[in-house]
């Protein structure tokens, strides 16, 4: 029986060991997908499912290990990789940014040079 690994315990492996792993589950669903062809033992089967989600989950622990090395280069830098970068909504990402939204177009300026907004005193009488 195959056990399911612990994302806690893949994090403290280094990244040959978790390759190294990562091989062997490989291999493993290999041998277990042959034994269904040839039609062996059921028992076993069932750990295919296993052994996918653990190859899964071997991944996923090496790209977040990269995405932190990632993180600390650029930490001190002006720009992040797009992929590193908050996410946000989808509304929030295409908003205007503040300094977008003060700037007016040229047409704009000359119109309100040539034809100021004119204010107007109300005599009391």
């Amino acid at each position: 029986m195959v056990q399911k690994l612990k994302p806690y315990e893949l994090r403290t492996k280094t990244n040959e060991d978790l390759r190294k792993q990562l091989e062997d589950m490989k291999q493993e669903l290999f041998q277990l997908r042959v034994q269904k062809v040839t039609g062996a033992n059921t028992a076993n089967l069932m750990n295919i499912k296993v052994v996918r989600k653990n190859i899964a989950r071997i991944k996923t622990i090496i790209v977040q290990k990269q995405r932190d090395e990632l993180r600390k280069v650029y930490e001190k830098k002006k720009w992040l990789p797009k992929d590193l970068r908050v996410k946000g909504t989808r509304a929030h990402r295409r908003t205007l940014k503040p300094h977008q939204l003060s700037t007016k177009l040229a047409k704009t300026l000359k119109t309100e040079k040539n034809f100021p907004t004119r204010v107007f005193a109300l005599r009391m009488d």
